[in-house]
């Protein structure tokens, strides 16, 4: 009985150790939140009568996310799972002129760190995506993206990714269909 009591709290210690420890990483603290963001998505559309507009957007997403820490107490890697809940697009001149993004598309971004310091950002998924009637969905991002986290260079791309790729047509299908 006695055995069986010792084994009991040498495994209780051992299991109590290792939370947030597991897999030789540090803790692991997980978080929720939301996030939201507008902006100028197109700049420099033209209407019918010359006149120059940018597409604004607007978005609310939910946000659940890890950040993993090291032995040493360091940042080492971020993990972000966003759901966007609420997308919109408008014309700049005339914001009744408008269009909705998704909503319900998901993206992953995860951040890897040196010594506290943002050095990789990887994103995967349908960063935004808006149907226009006759033409399609457009901004469907369906690849992967690596990205300086500095300078938002991009590092890799693959798939089919009209935001990073500047893809002339999907931003003059917007422009014309908010002008």
């Amino acid at each position: 009985m006695r055995l069986r009591m010792i084994v009991a709290v040498v495994v209780a210690v051992m299991l109590a150790g290792s939370v947030g420890f597991t897999q030789g990483q540090g803790r692991a603290i997980q978080e929720k939140s939301t996030a939201t963001w507008e902006g100028v998505f197109v700049p420099g559309c033209t209407d019918d009568y010359g006149n120059t507009f940018d597409v604004m957007n607007y978005y609310e997403a939910t946000v659940r996310g890890t950040k993993i820490y090291n032995k040493m107490g360091q940042i080492a890697k971020e993990i972000k799972s966003y759901k966007f809940t609420y997308d919109v697009f408008w014309n700049s001149l005339d914001p009744d002129k408008s269009l909705h993004g998704g909503p319900g598309e998901n993206e992953e971004a995860r951040w890897t760190y040196e010594n506290g310091v943002r050095v990789t950002q990887q994103t995967s998924g349908a960063i935004v995506r808006i149907n226009l009637r006759g033409y399609g969905p457009i901004y469907a991002e369906t690849g992967h993206q690596r990205l300086d986290p500095n300078t938002y260079e991009v590092l890799f791309n693959s798939g089919w990714n009209s935001l990073f790729s500047g893809d002339a047509a999907a931003a003059k299908a917007l422009c014309d269909a908010l002008k």
